[in-house]
């Protein structure tokens, strides 16, 4: 059962590129591009050994099995096909794209969990009511502030540098460049619920935008 439901969940992880969303959403700072070739890696000589194994119990026989048991191992046999086969199709898709990135088009997976980090971690009203404190000499021709000038609401988002500026409304909007991640930096822009949110820029360096909310939205830059 153990070659069986190990495969099963490593194909949802890497050749499903899950692990990407689950990185976005627990741990985005901790994460460099060799980690996660590695633990691809890992994970694919593990399923190579449970094909090996599942073909070498096919073909011993020293019992009659039951056909619950050999239709046990052929699929045994066929999740691991799945894998690689799964693997191989969406590298090959994305690699047939320019804007495609690592893992094919895992940068969304990835930006997607680290929307679901700043739903969860953000104080978004707080941050608002905070913005509209600020006076306009304060962001409007643009101002980096440490993370010792930033609201409560803020901190616990760790990001190495943050600026305050205006959007095309005049308003305020403070822009958190959160770090470097598998995908490259990353970050998230937070404005008042009028601000118009860009759409993603696939060129060199460009960004991957999603939005949180109206007026908030997170990115990841293509490196």
């Amino acid at each position: 059962m153990v070659l069986l439901v190990l495969p099963i969940v490593l194909t949802i992880l890497f050749a499903g590129r899950g692990i990407l969303y689950l990185l976005g959403r627990f741990r985005p700072h901790a994460t460099s591009l060799r980690d996660i070739n590695l633990l691809y890696v890992i994970a694919s000589v593990f399923i190579l050994l449970c094909f090996i194994l599942a073909i070498v119990k096919f073909f011993s026989r020293r019992r009659k099995r039951t056909r619950k048991e050999a239709l046990l191992i052929v699929a045994e046999m066929c999740i691991p096909l799945v894998y690689f086969g799964l693997f191989h199709g969406l590298t090959v898709v994305a690699d047939s794209f320019a804007q495609e990135q690592f893992c094919g088009r895992g940068y969304e997976l990835y930006t997607l969990g680290l929307r679901d980090r700043i739903e969860s971690k953000a104080d978004i009203e707080a941050t608002r009511d905070w913005l509209q404190s600020l006076g306009s000499e304060e962001y409007r021709n643009g101002n980096a502030i440490s993370n010792a000038e930033l609201p409560e609401c803020l901190r616990g988002l760790k990001g190495a540098r943050a600026e305050l500026s205006a959007d095309a409304n005049g308003s305020a909007k403070v822009s958190l460049m959160c770090g470097s991640g598998i995908m490259g930096s990353w970050g998230v822009v937070m404005g008042m619920k009028d601000m118009e949110i860009p759409p993603s820029d696939f060129g060199t360096h460009g960004e991957y935008r999603l939005p949180v909310e109206p007026g908030v939205y997170v990115w990841t830059e293509f490196e």
